[in-house]
């Protein structure tokens, strides 16, 4: 249950219309340990990053990111119920050419979590030969607020709103901004699952977060958020037989009665080493596009990989990639 991580990373970026300080940082070095530690009941889960960010301009230094959590899973069938409290600390030891400037911070934080879910199932049909299931989810997180503008931005983002993010305990990836939270995420997911193959044929989902607080804790080019719901996300998937697979993902703004994003893929999946793809891709006001992936063999040996996206906003391709695999 435990891991030790060391890595140097750099990259090459191959845009001409990147600026040196957009380019992204080196990892000379980086060191990740990480475990999990279960004693009866509770159970110790411990993250930490140790990390040198080098750059040839803008600010530059290590930083140290270490949390600590101690939480409490329960689990009966049908239901789970996981208590967390967690300890954030991280520490900068920053590289400035102007002696005035301070080198060295630090931020604590504490978080506190509940996660919990049930599911419910029943047999359906005259055969019962399926089961359906409901599947309903909360997780609630507070985080304090703690003032961070003084800290850099090496690699931290905020990631596309899903349901992945959803019931993610935190808003950013990357430690350089842990946002301020008193939210309650809540969700619920039905399965329509065929018993004699074990095939989850169809797979739904709808959620949406409520904030009880404003969220002041931003990244740059960001405002502080005094909105009380997030967007609907809802996800749904479709398996025809054994070969096609439907998706259909969207993000759904309850005041302005908009779709701010959507994404619709269908794939073709005959046998493990083939598949023919169709995608299109909406986010209002910034990107239509439409993407078509194949993964085909030819003969034995030989096997072709192909992939294009077309924008439907500027009318041309924006990328194309063919290539053959032996």
């Amino acid at each position: 249950h435990w891991s030790l991580v060391a890595k140097i990373q750099n990259y090459q970026t191959i845009d001409p219309v990147i600026d040196d300080q957009n380019k992204p940082y080196q990892r000379v070095p980086q060191f990740l340990f990480s475990g999990r530690w279960d004693n009866n009941n509770f159970r110790f889960t411990s993250a930490n990053e140790l990390v040198n960010f080098d750059r040839h301009v803008g600010t530059t230094g290590w930083r140290m990111d270490l949390t600590e959590e101690v939480s409490l899973p329960l689990s009966r069938p049908g239901m789970f119920l996981t208590p967390a409290l967690a300890l954030r600390q991280t520490n900068y030891w920053l590289d400035e050419k102007n002696p005035n400037l301070e080198t060295k911070f630090s931020r604590t934080l504490p978080i506190a979590s509940v996660d919990s879910g049930l599911t419910f199932d029943r047999l359906i049909g005259q055969t019962k030969r399926w089961t359906q299931t409901i599947e309903p989810r909360m997780l609630y997180v507070h985080v304090p607020f703690e003032e961070q503008t003084s800290l850099p931005i090496f690699d931290t983002i905020e990631p596309t709103f899903n349901l992945v993010q959803l019931f993610r305990k935190y808003r950013y990836l990357g430690p350089d901004r842990i946002a301020d939270a008193d939210r309650l995420s809540y969700g619920v997911t039905t399965r329509l699952i065929d018993n004699s193959t074990g095939q989850e044929i169809v797979t739904g989902t709808l959620g949406r977060t409520k904030h009880f607080s404003e969220q002041k804790t931003i990244l740059l080019g960001q405002s502080a958020s005094s909105e009380n719901n997030s967007d609907y996300i809802a996800e749904v998937a479709l398996n025809f037989r054994s070969s096609w697979r439907l998706g259909l993902e969207n993000q759904w703004d309850s005041q302005t009665k908009k779709t701010i994003r959507s994404e619709t893929r269908i794939q073709y999946r005959p046998e493990p080493d083939r598949l023919l793809g169709l995608a299109y891709r909406y986010q209002d006001g910034l990107l239509k596009q439409g993407d078509i992936s194949l993964v085909w063999p030819i003969g034995q040996s030989w096997r072709v990989i192909a992939q294009t996206s077309y924008s439907l906003l500027d009318r041309k391709p924006l990328q194309r990639q063919l290539g053959w695999e032996y």
